[in-house]
This record gives C-alpha cells, sequence and structure tokens, in this order.
C-alpha cells in the first residue's frame, strides 16, 4: 500500500490492515475532485494487494462533527426559511458545490459498499448526517463511549442524505429507520443496542484499540473471509438504483 500523508487524510499498512485516518474538515476533502480521487485510489491500490486482508478508516477529533457541518452549510447555502405553509425550504447559493459534496460522498459509499475486503470503521466524536451512511456500510463498527449520531440536516431542511434510508432500513427495517431519521442523534450506547455498532472501544487508546481489534478479526482464514465479504457485498446490490433515485429528487 502507497503511504500518503497529506493535510486532509493519511493512508498506510499496519501489518496486514490498511489504515486510512481522516485528519481534517471532511467536507474540504469531499469537495475537491482530485483530493477524494486520489483516497479511493489508494484504497482500490489494496484490493489486489495479497498482503493486505482488511481496511480500516479512522478519524481524529471534530473531523465529522456538526462544526464542520454547519461551516460547509454556511458557505453553501442562500437562504432556509419558511414558506407561506409553514414548510421548511432551503436555496443553495453554491449549487455545483453542493452537487459535488453529494456526488463524492455517494460514490465513496458506493465503493467501499463493494470493497471485496473486510472493512472496519471507528467513529471518535460525533458523526452528521452526510457520514453516517459510510460509517453504517462498512462492515464492521467502532465507536467510543462519546461518540453520536447526529441527524444534522434537519436543521437546514435537507433530505438524509449519504443513503441513510437505504442503509438504517436494512438494519432496522421500515418503522425502525424512520423513528431514528426522525429523532436528533444516537448516542453510542443507543447505537450499539440497535446493531448499529458492532464495538464500543475507549476513547483514551481508540486508534490503537480499533487496529487491534480489527486484527483480531483478520485472524480468519483469508479464503474465508474473501468469500464471506462477496456474499455481504450481495446486500447491497440495489444501492447504485437507490441513490440514482436520491438525485432525482434533489433537484440540483
Amino acid at each position: 500500500m502507497e503511504v500518503i500523508q497529506n493535510q486532509y487524510f493519511e493512508a498506510n499498512a499496519r501489518g496486514n490492515l490498511a489504515v486510512v485516518k481522516f485528519k481534517k474538515d471532511i467536507f474540504e476533502l469531499v469537495t475537491n475532485v482530485d483530493l477524494s480521487q486520489k483516497l479511493i485510489e489508494s484504497i482500490r491500490s489494496t484490493e489486489n494487494d495479497k498482503n493486505i486482508k482488511g481496511l480500516l478508516l479512522i478519524n481524529e477529533p471534530l473531523c465529522f462533527g456538526e462544526e464542520v457541518y454547519e461551516k460547509f452549510m454556511k458557505k453553501i447555502i442562500a437562504v432556509t426559511a419558511d414558506d407561506e405553509k409553514g414548510q421548511l425550504f432551503t436555496e443553495f447559493a453554491d449549487k455545483e458545490l453542493r452537487f459535488r459534496q453529494l456526488t463524492v460522498i455517494n460514490r465513496f459509499i458506493k465503493f467501499l459498499a463493494n470493497y471485496p475486503k473486510i472493512s472496519a470503521i471507528g467513529a471518535y466524536d460525533t458523526v452528521v448526517t452526510p457520514f453516517i451512511g459510510a460509517f453504517l456500510v462498512a462492515d464492521l463498527r467502532f465507536a467510543s463511549p462519546k461518540a453520536t449520531f447526529s441527524m444534522a440536516h434537519k436543521k437546514y431542511g435537507l433530505h438524509p442524505s449519504g443513503g441513510l434510508p437505504y442503509l438504517l432500513n436494512n438494519y432496522l427495517g421500515h418503522s425502525g429507520a424512520m423513528e431514528i431519521m426522525l429523532s436528533d442523534r444516537l448516542d453510542a450506547g443507543q447505537a450499539k443496542a440497535l446493531g448499529l455498532v458492532s464495538k464500543i472501544i475507549p476513547g483514551d487508546k481508540f486508534e490503537e484499540e480499533c487496529i487491534r481489534s480489527m486484527k483480531e478479526y483478520l485472524k480468519v482464514n483469508y479464503a474465508t473471509l474473501r468469500l464471506t465479504k462477496r456474499l455481504f457485498n450481495y446486500i447491497h446490490k440495489d444501492l447504485e438504483e437507490y441513490f440514482e433515485f436520491e438525485a432525482s429528487l434533489t433537484n440540483l
């Protein structure tokens, strides 16, 4: 695996595990076409690397949080207000940037859904709506005790992007998924009880413990891991069609 270090993410191999750490405001990364492409190419390079058995995505504090989400929304939204019927509506000052954000995130989620090796993701603190889908599409999902999952899109009258309805429905069914999307947030304990989090890991050595936990799973025979993952990837066969339908509703 090629070692990559820049201000937005770093990628390297930890033995048989590929580790990608997000380091800065994630919205700057996903709206930069060249950087987001470099991220995907870095992960894709591990697909045929026989030394790599799995992938771990992890983040530094505040990377996926409400502050960076609000900063991005202020950049692209012209107005959020109530219409004459009392319905919240949003107009975008920068539709191109909004479209790029949605396209890149959805592309990454589709890529991760089809990744041929076991994947895991760790949530250190708050994860906002556009990235909850990326969290849920991973095979294994770790969270620190202070992690929360925020339905931040509701504040701006936006749809739950990032494939959230599709993925939550796969885990919880229609009613359970709808209940969560109409709430404000889930904490790590609630998410664990619902099966959305695989394991809660203490936050003082979060990265090291995520790596250690992932390597325990990777002790399974490599052929078994690959075949198991191929079967699980079949579950997401309708994800492409879902994103096409979502795009038809956004009117960007």
